[in-house]
C-alpha cells in the first residue's frame, strides 16, 4: 500500500465515525452487515441517516449475498459498510462474492467503508480487500 493512502487514528471507531460524518447526510441510507459491529447502525443514526442492514446468514458461512445488497441500494444510498472478516461471526467474503460485488458497485455511486480490522486473524483462506480492485479503489 502506498503510504499516502494510510491514515493513523486512535482506534477503529474514530475513523469510521469521521468517514460517516464526511460522506453521509440526514436522509441518506447506509448499508451495513447484520450481525455486525453495533457501532455501525448507531453512528448512521447519529448523523440522521437511515441504517439499512443486509443479512449475513450462517447457512452461507456468514458470506455476503451480493444480490440482496444490490436490491437494497436506492437513490439515497451513499455508503456501504463491509466487514471481512466479520465481527462477531468471523465470516469472510469469498473471492467470488467480492468480485461479484465489485462488478455490481462499479457503475453505482456508492462509497465502501471496508472495515478490515481482523484481516490478520484468519485461520484459513485469504483476505481480500475491495481496495485492491482498480475500479473501486477511489471509493473505498
Amino acid at each position: 500500500m502506498d503510504p499516502s493512502g494510510v491514515v493513523i487514528t486512535p482506534g477503529g471507531k474514530p475513523i469510521m465515525f469521521y468517514t460517516i460524518l464526511a460522506l453521509v447526510e440526514p436522509g441518506d441510507e447506509v448499508l451495513y452487515p447484520d450481525p455486525g459491529f453495533p457501532i455501525y447502525a448507531s453512528m448512521v443514526n447519529f448523523v440522521g441517516a437511515t441504517p439499512v442492514p443486509y443479512a449475513l446468514v450462517e447457512e452461507n458461512g456468514f458470506d455476503i449475498n451480493v444480490q440482496e445488497i444490490v436490491n437494497r441500494i436506492s437513490g439515497r444510498t451513499r455508503l456501504m459498510i463491509l466487514n471481512s472478516p466479520n465481527n462477531p461471526t468471523g465470516g469472510m467474503i469469498s473471492r467470488v462474492q467480492m468480485e461479484t460485488l465489485v462488478e455490481a458497485l462499479k457503475e453505482r455511486d456508492v462509497t465502501v467503508l471496508s472495515d478490515e480490522i481482523y484481516s490478520r486473524l484468519i485461520y484459513g483462506g485469504k483476505h481480500g480487500s475491495p481496495a485492491s480492485y482498480p475500479e473501486l479503489r477511489d471509493r473505498v
